[in-house]
C-alpha cells in the first residue's frame, strides 16, 4: 500500500492531488477503475492518506454496502464531497450495475495507468524511455511509483540541476528571448540543455534534424530549435487532419506533453511578440506543403502561423461572397485581436475582420427574417413584428455600411474581394428589404394604409406630449428628421445604461413620408382623428391646418404646441436646435431656460441633411451622439421628462437599388411618390386617394406608391438616402419617452484633453488624444472615477464642415459617434475624416460633449485636410469656384460674428420671403450634417468660439517669420532663410524642424531646388 507520508511514489502523489483537486471542485466523484489498478491507492486515500480529507465509499464486492454506506451523505440542502470507487466496471458494463443512477448523477473520473506514468514520468524521462516501462509486463502502480522515484535520484550534473531549478516555462522562455543567463552555457552544455528539453517537451533527434541539421547548439539554434517545436505541436494538434510533412507526423504521438508545448506557444506570443513573429514566419517557409495541402476547415481555431490567417481570410471572403454567412461568421469570430495574433499585430487586418464580422453578422440576420411578415394579419401587427424583429436587422445592416465606409480603403490587401463582399451584402439585403415590403404592400391593399389610432403619427402630441405637459415639470419635444425606429432603439439603449427610463413605441407616418407631413403631423393638428393638409397650386402639400393656421414652419409648430398646453396670454414654448446645444455650456442653457415656459422644443435636422447629401454614413453617430449630449446637458439643466419622435425614417439605397420609369410619363417628380390629379393606370402600385389618409381636401388627389424599395426615375441623380414612400423604414416611426430615475451627478475630478496631429493616411485624418487629471489633488477615489469619458470632434466656427469618425486604436474605442478613453492611460490614436465644399486645412477641437464630468476641451495644435465633397455644390464667387482663403476655420482671439445681427429668439425673417418647407438657400453654404440649419428653420446665431492664428502655433519667433514670409510671398529660398534665420546652423536646424512645423499651418509647403538652391514654396 502507498505510504501515507509526503515521500510517497511520485504517481500515486500525482494521482492523490489530481483526485483531490476533482472533489473539491466537483462535488460526488464516481471513479471507474476498469483494470482493478487503484484498489490500494483508495484505501490509503481514506485513511487520509496525502491530506485527503473526503469521505471515500469504495465498492468491495456489495453493492448492496455500498448504497448503505452512502445514505449519510447527500441528504442535506447542499451536495455533499464524496469519492466512490467502483473497481472492475467501464463506462459500459457500469450500466447494468444498481449504481448506474449513481453514477449518472456524479462527475465519472477515469484514468488508466500507462496515461498517468506518462503524466507523472514528463521531464524526468524521454518518450522512448517512457514508452518502453509503460509497454514493458508486469506494470503496476507500485512499479510505477518505485521507478519514478528511482529517476528522480539519479544524480545530476551543474547545468541540469540549473536547468532544473529555474523549471521547464522559464528555461524555453529564457532560450527563446535569448536569456544571457542560458546563453552563457551555450553552445557548451547544448547536448544538456537538449537533454531536459526532450525529457519536459518531447523534442527529439528527428525534429532537431529536420529544423537545424548538424548545426552547431548555439543560442541563435538552440532558439530556433525551441520555438519552431512549440510552434509545430501547436500546429499539428490545432489541425482537424494529419499533416502532410513527414517529421510533422511524429508529433501527433506526444500524448500529455502536447499540452504544456501548446501552453508555451501561447505564452511566447503573449511574452515576446517580436520574437514569436520572426521565428514564425522563419518556420513557415518550411512548411510549404502544409501551406497548400489543407482546406480552411481543416486548420482549426489557432492561427499559429501567418499563413493560417490568410488562408481562413481567403475562406471567409469566399463565403460571404457566395452567401454562407454562418461559415464565414464562425471563421470572422475567431479572428478578434484578442484571439488572433497575426490580426493583433495588424491594423489593416484588424480592419478587414472587422468588415468580414459585420458582414456575416448582418447577413445571418437578414438570411433568419426574410419572412418576417409571413401570415400576418393587420398593419398593427406589422408594425409590431418589425419593431421587435425586424428594425434589428436594418440596423445591422446601416451598422455594416457605415463600418464599410469607415474601414474600407485601398491599402487593405483585400481591396477588391471586399467591395464585392459589400456587393453581397447589399444584393442580399436589397432582396430582403424588397420581400418584406411587398408583404406590408399587399396588407395596405387588403386593410387600408392607414393603422388603429394608437398606431398613428398624427396622434402623437395628444396622447404622449400633452399629458406629459398637464402633469408639471419641464418637458422637452425633440422633433428629430429622419430619425429611423432602429436608430432609436440603439438611443434608447444608451440612455438606459445612463440611468434613464426609456419607454419606446413604434408608430406610422402620414403619407407621403416626406418632412413637410411627417414634421407638421407631429404638432397639434389633428381634429377628431382627421387631418386637414395645406395644398400648393402645383399639387404639393406643405403642411396642415391647425384650426385656422397654417402649420408649415418651425414657428407654426411651436404656435401651435403653445396654444394646446400652455395656459396663459403670450406664453410660448423655448425653440432650440441641436446645434445650439452643441455649443453651450451647462451654465448658458439653465440662463437661457430660466423662468420659461415648461415645455421645450428641440429640433434636429441633422441625419437629413447629411442623408441628402450624401454625408449620411460618415456622421450618423456624431449626429445620434449629439442627440444623447443634448439630452444629458437638458437633464442636468432641469428638463425631467422628454419625448423624441421623427417626421420619417428612409432607406438607404446603393447600385442595388432599381431605378424604374414612372408611366408613359417615364419621370416622377419624387423618388418614392406621385401626387397626381387622376388614377395612374400602372400595375403593382400603391394608388390612395387622400381622402382615403383621413385628410380632407377640397380636392382628392390621388398618391402612388411603390411596393418595394425601388426608386422612380427623376431628374436628379440615384440618392443613396430616400424617403417619401411606404416602405416599412420609411413609415415606422419612434416615439421615445425619457425621464431620468437617479440624477447622475459629475465626479470632483477634473480632467483636460491632451491631443496632438499625427500624418494623414490615404485621406484618413489622424491624432493622439488622452484625458489627464488637471491635478491629482481634485482626484475622485478610484472605485468612484469614471471607467471612461466620451470624447468628440468638432470643427470650431465651422458649421460647414462635416466630421465623420471612423476609427479609435487602444485603449480608446469607438462607440456611437463618441470616442471613450479611459483617463490617465495612454494615448489613443484617432482616425477621422472631413468634409466640405471646398478642399482646404482647418484646426480641429476634442471635448467631451456629454458634459458629464468636468473636461477642459482642446483645439489641436495643427491644421486637418478638408475634402471637398461630391454631394455638396461647390462654393461660388465672382471669379467662380472659390475655396475659402488660408487660415479658413481660424479666428482671432476674441472674434465673433458681431458682423451679422444676432435675431431675438423665436424671430422670423420678415425681410426675406420664406422659402418653401424644407428648401435651402444657395446663396449660402450648405449646412453640414451634425451642425445643419435650414432656411426653412432660422434660430439665434451663436458666437463662434475663439480659436488661435495659425502663427500662434510657431513658438520660434524666427521660424514664425520664414513661414509668415512663404504665406505671402509663396516661396522662401536658402539664401534668403539664412538671411532672416541669421546662421546656417538655424537654416539646418528650420530644416528638422520643417515637418512640425509644417502641420502647424493651414497650407502646404513643399521643398523644390530651384537654378540648384534648395527652397520652400507653398502648394496650392
Amino acid at each position: 500500500m502507498p505510504p501515507a507520508d509526503p515521500h510517497a511514489g511520485a504517481a500515486s502523489r500525482a494521482l492523490a492531488v489530481e483526485i483531490t483537486k476533482k472533489v473539491r471542485e466537483r462535488g460526488l466523484v464516481v471513479w471507474i477503475d476498469a483494470d482493478r489498478q487503484y484498489p490500494a491507492l483508495v484505501d490509503a486515500l481514506r485513511d487520509g492518506a496525502f491530506g485527503f480529507s473526503y469521505p471515500v465509499v469504495p465498492y468491495r464486492g456489495s453493492y448492496l454496502e455500498l448504497m448503505l454506506s452512502l445514505e449519510p451523505h447527500g441528504n442535506g440542502l447542499d451536495a455533499d464531497h464524496v469519492l466512490v470507487h467502483l473497481p472492475g466496471v467501464n463506462k459500459e458494463t457500469v450500466k447494468e450495475t444498481p449504481v448506474f443512477e449513481l453514477y449518472k448523477a456524479g462527475v465519472v473520473f477515469e484514468k488508466s495507468l500507462g496515461t498517468l506514468v506518462r503524466e507523472a514520468a514528463a521531464g524526468a524521462a524521454t518518450l522512448e524511455e517512457i514508452d518502453a516501462f509503460v509497454r514493458a509486463p508486469g506494470l503496476s502502480l507500485d512499479r510505477a511509483d518505485r521507478w519514478l522515484d528511482d529517476l528522480r535520484a539519479q544524480p545530476r550534473d551543474g547545468i541540469t540541476l540549473l536547468l532544473e531549478s529555474r523549471g521547464l516555462e522559464d528555461v524555453v522562455l529564457g532560450l527563446v528571448a535569448d536569456d544571457p543567463r542560458l546563453r552563457a552555457h551555450l553552445p557548451e552544455h547544448g547536448e544538456q540543455v537538449l537533454e531536459f528539453l526532450e525529457k519536459g517537451l518531447g523534442l527529439g533527434a528527428a525534429f532537431r534534424r529536420y529544423r537545424i541539421g548538424e548545426a552547431e547548439l548555439t543560442a541563435t539554434a538552440v532558439a530556433t530549435l525551441v520555438a519552431s517545436w512549440l510552434m509545430a505541436v501547436e500546429f499539428v494538434h490545432d489541425l482537424k487532419e494529419p499533416p502532410v510533412t513527414p517529421e510533422l507526423a511524429a508529433l501527433t504521438q506526444l500524448g500529455p506533453l502536447a499540452k504544456d508545448c501548446r501552453r508555451l506557444a501561447a505564452r511566447l506570443r503573449e511574452q515576446h511578440a517580436d520574437v514569436y513573429e520572426l521565428f514564425a514566419n522563419e518556420l513557415q517557409e518550411h512548411l510549404q506543403h502544409e501551406r497548400t495541402s489543407h482546406h480552411a476547415g481543416a486548420l482549426g481555431s489557432i492561427d499559429t502561423f501567418r499563413f493560417e490567417e490568410a488562408t481562413m481570410r481567403a475562406a471567409a471572403l469566399g463565403a460571404l461572397r457566395r452567401g454562407d454567412w454562418d461559415a464565414a461568421g464562425e471563421m470572422a469570430l475567431a479572428r478578434t485581436p484578442e484571439a488572433c495574433f497575426w490580426v493583433r499585430r495588424s491594423p489593416a487586418l484588424q480592419r478587414t475582420w472587422e468588415i468580414l464580422r459585420q458582414a456575416a453578422s448582418a447577413g445571418r440576420a437578414l438570411a433568419a427574417t426574410r419572412k418576417g411578415l409571413d401570415r400576418c394579419g393587420s398593419l398593427d401587427e406589422a408594425v409590431e413584428r418589425y419593431a421587435e424583429k425586424l428594425a434589428p436587422v436594418d440596423r445591422q445592416h446601416r451598422l455594416f455600411e457605415q463600418r464599410a465606409h469607415a474601414l474600407l480603403a485601398s491599402d487593405l490587401d483585400d481591396y477588391d474581394a471586399l467591395l464585392e463582399v459589400r456587393k453581397a451584402v447589399r444584393r442580399a439585403y436589397r432582396g430582403w428589404a424588397d420581400a418584406i415590403n411587398r408583404a406590408f404592400f399587399a396588407l395596405c391593399v387588403a386593410h387600408g394604409p392607414l393603422p388603429g389610432r394608437g398606431l398613428r403619427q398624427r396622434t402623437v402630441y395628444e396622447e404622449v406630449v400633452h399629458p406629459l405637459v398637464e402633469q408639471g415639470g419641464r418637458v422637452a419635444y425633440l422633433l428629430v428628421d429622419a430619425l429611423r425606429f432602429e436608430m432609436a432603439q440603439g438611443l434608447a439603449q444608451e440612455l438606459q445604461r445612463e440611468r434613464f427610463r426609456a419607454s419606446l413605441g413604434a408608430r406610422l407616418a402620414e403619407l407621403p413620408t416626406e418632412t413637410a407631413i411627417g414634421m407638421n403631423a407631429l404638432a397639434p393638428v389633428e381634429r377628431n382623428g382627421r387631418l386637414r393638409p395645406v395644398v400648393t397650386k402645383d399639387d404639393r402639400l406643405e403642411g396642415f391646418f391647425a384650426g385656422e393656421f397654417r402649420v408649415c414652419l418651425p414657428a407654426d409648430r411651436l404656435r401651435a404646441m403653445s396654444q394646446r398646453s400652455l395656459s396663459g396670454p403670450g406664453l410660448c414654448a423655448e425653440d432650440l436646435e441641436l446645434e445650439e446645444l452643441q455649443d453651450m455650456t451647462l451654465a448658458q442653457l439653465r440662463r437661457r431656460l430660466g423662468g420659461k415656459p415648461r415645455l421645450v422644443v428641440v429640433r434636429s435636422r441633422e441625419l437629413d441633411t447629411a442623408g441628402e447629401h450624401g454625408l449620411h454614413l460618415g456622421t450618423f453617430d456624431h449626429t445620434l451622439a449629439l442627440l444623447k449630449s443634448a439630452i444629458s446637458l437638458l437633464s442636468q439643466a432641469g428638463v425631467e421628462r422628454f419625448v423624441i419622435a421623427s417626421d420619417h425614417g428612409f432607406l438607404l439605397q446603393d447600385a442595388t437599388a432599381e431605378n424604374i420609369p414612372f408611366g408613359a410619363s417615364k419621370r416622377a417628380p419624387e423618388r418614392r411618390h406621385a401626387l397626381l390629379r387622376e388614377p395612374s393606370g400602372m400595375p403593382d402600385v400603391l394608388e390612395i386617394r387622400l381622402s382615403a389618409l383621413e385628410y380632407d381636401v377640397e380636392e382628392d388627389l390621388h398618391l402612388v406608391l411603390r411596393p418595394d424599395t425601388a426608386l422612380w426615375q427623376t431628374k436628379g441623380k440615384i440618392a443613396p438616402f430616400a424617403h417619401g414612400g411606404n416602405s416599412l423604414q420609411e413609415r415606422v416611426i419612434p416615439v421615445l419617452v425619457l425621464d431620468r430615475q437617479v440624477a447622475r451627478g459629475r465626479t470632483t475630478s477634473r480632467y483636460e484633453v491632451v491631443a496632438h496631429p499625427e500624418p494623414a493616411h490615404l485621406g484618413r485624418q489622424r491624432l493622439r488624444v488622452a484625458v489627464r487629471l488637471q491635478s491629482r489633488e481634485n482626484a475622485s477615489l478610484g472605485f468612484l472615477a469614471p471607467k471612461s469619458i466620451s470624447l468628440a470632434l468638432r470643427v470650431p466656427g465651422r458649421p460647414d464642415v462635416s466630421i465623420g469618425l471612423l476609427d479609435a486604436g487602444p485603449p480608446a474605442t469607438l462607440s456611437d459617434g463618441r470616442v471613450l478613453v479611459p483617463p490617465n492611460r495612454d494615448e489613443a490614436v484617432v482616425e477621422f475624416e472631413l468634409e466640405g465644399q471646398a478642399d482646404e486645412k482647418v484646426r480641429v477641437e476634442v471635448y467631451h460633449p456629454d458634459a458629464v464630468e468636468e473636461v477642459t476641451s482642446k483645439v489641436v495644435e495643427g491644421f486637418f485636410d478638408v475634402a471637398r465633397s461630391r454631394h455638396l455644390p461647390k462654393l461660388r464667387g465672382a471669379g467662380g469656384s472659390a475655396p475659402p482663403p488660408p487660415g479658413a476655420g481660424t479666428l482671432p482671439p476674441g472674434a465673433g460674428t458681431a458682423a451679422s445681427p444676432v435675431p431675438a429668439p423665436g424671430a422670423g425673417t420678415a425681410a426675406s420671403p420664406v422659402p418653401a418647407p424644407g428648401a435651402g438657400t444657395a446663396a449660402s453654404p450648405v449646412p453640414a450634417p451634425g451642425r445643419a440649419r435650414p432656411a426653412s428653420d432660422p434660430a439665434p446665431a451663436q458666437p463662434a468660439p475663439a480659436t488661435p492664428a495659425w502663427g500662434e502655433l510657431v513658438a520660434d519667433d524666427a521660424y514664425r517669420r520664414v513661414l509668415e514670409i512663404i504665406a505671402e510671398r509663396r516661396t522662401i529660398n536658402e539664401a534668403e532663410l539664412t538671411q532672416v534665420l541669421g546662421s546656417p546652423r538655424r537654416v539646418r536646424a528650420f530644416a528638422r524642424h520643417f515637418d512640425e512645423l509644417v502641420r502647424r499651418l493651414p497650407f502646404e509647403v513643399e521643398v523644390l531646388t530651384v537654378h540648384g538652391m534648395k527652397a520652400y514654396a507653398r502648394k496650392d
